[in-house]
C-alpha cells in the first residue's frame, strides 16, 4: 500500500508522514521501515496528533 501511494503521487518517504490509530502498530512499523515517519496516536485524540506533528517539526 505504501509503495503504491509513494509511486502514484511521486512522494519521497523521508518527506512523508503516517498517522496510525491502529493499536496493533503493524502499519506504522512497515512505514518506518520504508523511511516514512510516523507512529501510533490515540484514536480520535487531536492533542496527540498535534503533539506528533510538533515532534516532527510540523507547525499546526
Amino acid at each position: 500500500m505504501f509503495e503504491i501511494l509513494l509511486d502514484r503521487y511521486n512522494l519521497k518517504p523521508e518527506e512523508s508522514i503516517f498517522i496510525n490509530d491502529d493499536d496493533t502498530g503493524r502499519s506504522y512499523k512497515t512505514a518506518n521501515e520504508m523511511g516514512i515517519l510516523g507512529r501510533v496516536v490515540l484514536p480520535n485524540n487531536v492533542d496527540d496528533i498535534e503533539k506528533m506533528l510538533m515532534d516532527y517539526g510540523i507547525k499546526v
